[in-house]
């Protein structure tokens, strides 16, 4: 196949794996958000399902990035090096420095070890059976809180010590800006009260 065919293929194929993976990251996003695995799915599929599309979708498209830069390396290195002038050495030099920092910026997530910031659901004050509280993070909602652990958002209103009047369609996040509570306080609230029903 001619270079212009291969090209042709490659970026074609690279624009369908990024609209992919970009439409599956919204549906993860708002429309099968975390903890609705077990009671959502769109399609016939869950969230975690839908994660694996989006994951292998980006590997695809890391591949075909790979094999774009390699049909276009003659131009990259044309382009790089310019002219040949003393700013030749320099380009080269921001060239390779930029692949470098690149490089370093890709791998430390995977140099890195996670830490523990709290307790998985049901290991909380020693319990022997394992309670599970579905993830809750600041960008929910009272009412999404609700909607995914049962718990009334009229209750964490009350548990967390919040005025009578918030509304329940704000983001956890932005009451938190306002309100002295942490996310680990509206967590340990939903545990307590799913452990008393």
């Amino acid at each position: 196949m001619h270079r212009a065919k291969w090209n042709y293929v490659v970026d074609t194929l690279a624009l369908v794996a990024m609209v992919v993976l970009a439409v599956t990251g919204f549906m993860i996003r708002y429309k099968l958000p975390q903890g609705t695995s077990r009671y959502l799915a769109l399609w016939g599929m869950n969230r975690h399902e839908w994660g694996s599309i989006h994951f292998w979708s980006g590997v695809v498209l890391l591949v075909l990035l790979a094999l774009h830069v390699i049909l276009h390396w003659d131009w990259i290195v044309i382009m790089t090096r310019g002219p040949s002038s003393e700013k030749a050495r320099l380009r080269v030099g921001v060239a390779l420095a930029v692949v470098c920092a690149l490089i370093v910026v890709s791998a430390v997530p995977f140099l890195v070890p996670a830490e523990r910031i709290g307790d998985p659901p049901g290991e909380a004050r020693g319990q022997g059976a394992a309670l599970e509280v579905p993830p809750i993070e600041g960008w929910m909602t009272l009412q999404e809180i609700e909607a995914v652990t049962g718990v009334a958002g009229d209750t964490l209103v009350q548990s967390l010590n919040l005025p009578e009047d918030v509304p329940l369609d704000e983001q956890i996040g932005r009451l938190r800006q306002h309100y002295d509570f942490t996310m680990n306080d509206v967590r340990e609230a939903v545990r307590v009260h799913m452990e008393r029903e």
